[in-house]
């Protein structure tokens, strides 16, 4: 059933950053998320939340009501019945925390402007993660009247013991943290060879911006030790390995013996070939190189260029790789035992315990804690290590996890020499990293960058745990880079493994374009619009004889009307028709900013053709991540600012844009050919006019 909950638009932020809402008294209580909360005064919500049958009419001492409440549809059965609730005249009221998910409710404003205001406040949240799934919409009735002071008069049933109920919901955030961190952290992992490359391309980069700035002998130096990166990056580059593998291969086909395979090496590397010989082949089989740059040779100007290259081509194969694998799955990894964390054998259970520990309150480990005692963090972690290996009958004495440890906390005591490297395992090295650089999230990234780290789950998951989802900044998923598809995938196995999620429940993006505000104008300026409308197509003369006839027949737009219309010198039946649509539908700058409610809400929704998608679908690639590619773009260009008469002439148009995808002329572009070369665009092409009946 569903029921709708008015709430003052201030607070949607705070709502939808925490994803749940809550009767006053908790906001003021919990450690996480905002403090605050906007309340109705009309409609009490300290130890209760209101739920309405109906969308209640809430007048608003001070400010204009249709301005200021906003409803949350909440259709959620399973949820409230397990909920404190008891009836009211004309609803429920409830006393605890509702969650709120993209796919259990629904926001409804009472004007634009409202809505406007509410989408922007949420847009510009630092962390509102999810407020692009939420469906926000405008009402297109009125609300009932509802005489508030029967709320006024109703008193709470029992007294809920909010502080437990508060420590639960902590857990739960801590917990949901962690899940969500540890799940960005495995999406995000690499292969060792990449983390070698990712680190090699961070060297080169803070190179190239010193190199940009000197000249001289010093910068001699600093690019001649640049030119020696460009090799080491190279020996890592998976472009190279795949060249160097399928070279080998064609020279086999060619050369039965291997004394002849090694002759011919041996040839093209003495007539100084080989170079030229190895881009041709990769050119022949669709490899992309990135060309060793000549860096000597490199002017002021230049470097900007060169490191827009480096860490695109780099970028490029962290992004396919992380495609490619886009794991989100954790079974492998640990189980969720109410609030406990259980690691499968193959990760032994120290860090799970630690986990568990986070997530109950563990005092010592936290954020702030990180920044004032680090060093008492890392002795506390040292004895924790050791109980557990006594525990768990290893020998602590002169083990690799006692020097690692002791090495760290000399370290942090000191500041002599570290290596993270030495530790025994992923697991130690990963609690490592987070006491050294977790109270930063930037630098905690940075240090694992350019120390080659290939695993980011452990690190990940002990910073989500400790900072909590609820104030986890969104700069989190940006600084990521993560594609639509990844941000998607790991929100859901998040909320799958706390069985948040219904069967058969997907993520949906929503898009929200405004119209302008303008003064509501005059109904000849109206008409006068309507008669400027270019793809009607009337010249000066037209629109001044039209608007006089228009005039002089007192603002009629009747069949008598447009008789005479046709009758004006150049106007023929096309344009009386187009004239005629576009009266009916009204001038498109006129815009009542006060109407409260219109049948059709000022707000453009993202347009996508299904039907015509799944004609193109059909005809790509077996590869679910080209598809989704595709149809990310495919959404983009239906809905981009650019006139068509109509949808089946855009959609026709949409061959040729494949092709420029496919075949781009900016060499920055490349990347776009390597996707889009794949698919068959002449026969999309063929199929769409075949199916609109168009001929070429």
């Amino acid at each position: 059933m569903k029921y709708y909950i008015p709430i003052h638009r201030d607070s949607i932020d705070n709502i939808t950053s925490a994803e749940s809402v809550s009767p006053m008294d908790y906001y003021q209580g919990r450690g996480f998320g905002y403090h605050y909360f906007t309340p109705l005064n009309e409609v009490p919500s300290n130890k209760e939340l209101f739920l309405f049958r109906r969308f209640p009419q809430i007048s608003v001492s001070g400010e204009r009501s249709e301005d200021v409440v906003i409803y949350i549809e909440i259709d959620d059965d399973k949820q409230i019945e397990r909920l404190a609730h008891s009836p009211f005249n004309d609803g429920i009221r409830v006393a605890e925390t509702i969650a709120l998910y993209p796919w259990n409710c629904k926001m409804f404003f009472q004007t634009e402007d409202a809505m406007r205001q509410a989408v922007m406040m949420c847009k510009m949240s630092l962390n509102n993660k999810m407020w692009i799934y939420y469906d926000y919409d405008i009402l297109n009735s009125r609300p009932a009247p509802y005489k508030t002071d029967i709320l006024k008069k109703i008193r709470p049933e029992s007294e809920i013991i909010i502080q437990d109920k508060l420590k639960t919901e902590e857990k739960q955030n801590r917990l949901k943290g962690f899940l969500y961190s540890y799940i960005l952290g495995r999406y995000f992992s690499i292969s060792q060879p990449l983390a070698s490359l990712l680190q090699t391309e961070k060297k080169m980069y803070d190179l190239a911006s010193t190199l940009s700035g000197l000249s001289g002998y010093q910068g001699v130096e600093l690019a001649r030790e640049l030119s020696e990166l460009e090799g080491e990056y190279e020996k890592y580059d998976p472009n190279r390995a795949e060249l160097q593998k399928k070279w080998k291969l064609m020279i086999e086909e060619h050369f039965a013996s291997l004394t002849e395979q090694q002759a011919f090496e041996s040839i093209i590397q003495e007539l100084g070939g080989e170079h030229i010989m190895k881009n041709n082949f990769a050119n022949k089989t669709g490899i992309e190189l990135r060309h060793h740059i000549e860096v000597l040779g490199l002017r002021n100007s230049d470097w900007k260029a060169y490191k827009k290259e480096l860490e695109d081509y780099t970028q490029r194969h962290l992004t396919t790789f992380r495609m490619r694998k886009g794991d989100t799955n954790t079974k492998e990894d640990f189980t969720i035992q109410g609030m406990q964390v259980k690691m499968n054998a193959k990760y032994g259970n120290f860090y799970g315990d630690l986990i568990s520990k986070i997530v109950e309150g563990l005092e010592w480990l936290s954020i702030n804690k990180l920044r004032l005692n680090r060093l008492d963090i890392a002795s506390d972690l040292t004895r924790m290590v050791r109980d557990a290996m006594i525990e768990y009958g290893k020998e602590w004495e002169g083990s690799a996890e006692r020097t690692f440890l002791n090495g760290l906390r000399q370290h942090i005591a000191t500041g002599g020499t570290f290596d993270v490297a030495q530790a025994p395992d992923v697991i130690l090295r990963s609690i490592a990293i987070f006491i050294l650089k977790g109270d930063d999230f930037e630098e905690m990234m940075r240090y694992m960058e350019y120390s080659a780290q290939s695993d980011y789950r452990f690190v990940l998951g002990l910073w989500g745990a400790c900072i909590g989802y609820a104030d986890m900044p969104k700069t989190v998923i940006q600084r990521m880079k993560l594609d639509y598809r990844g941000e998607d995938n790991i929100y859901m196995a998040t909320c799958k493994l706390l069985e948040y999620v219904p069967e058969n429940v997907t993520l949906e993006r929503h898009s929200y374009q405004f119209r302008k505000k303008v003064e509501p104008m005059s109904s000849t300026r109206s008409f006068e619009v309507i008669l400027k409308d270019k793809t009607i197509g009337f010249n000066k003369t037209q629109r001044e004889t039209i608007l006089n006839l228009w005039n002089d027949m007192g603002g009629k737009t009747d069949k008598e009307f447009f008789a005479k219309v046709s009758k004006i010198k150049g106007v023929g039946k096309v344009k009386i028709q187009r004239l005629k649509k576009a009266v009916d539908a009204g001038s498109p700058m006129e815009v009542e900013q006060t109407e409260l409610f219109r049948n059709e809400p000022g707000v453009v929704k993202e347009h996508f053709d299904h039907s015509s998608w799944k004609y193109i679908e059909s005809l790509l690639p077996e590869d679910q991540q080209l598809r989704y590619w595709v149809k990310d773009d495919f959404t983009w260009f239906m809905n981009r600012d650019k006139w068509y008469e109509d949808d089946q002439r855009k959609i026709i148009d949409y061959g040729h844009h494949l092709y420029v995808k496919a075949h781009p002329k900016k060499a920055s572009a490349s990347w776009t050919a390597g996707y889009f070369g794949r698919i068959d665009i002449e026969k999309i092409t063929a199929r769409l006019f075949s199916i609109y009946d168009i001929k070429r």
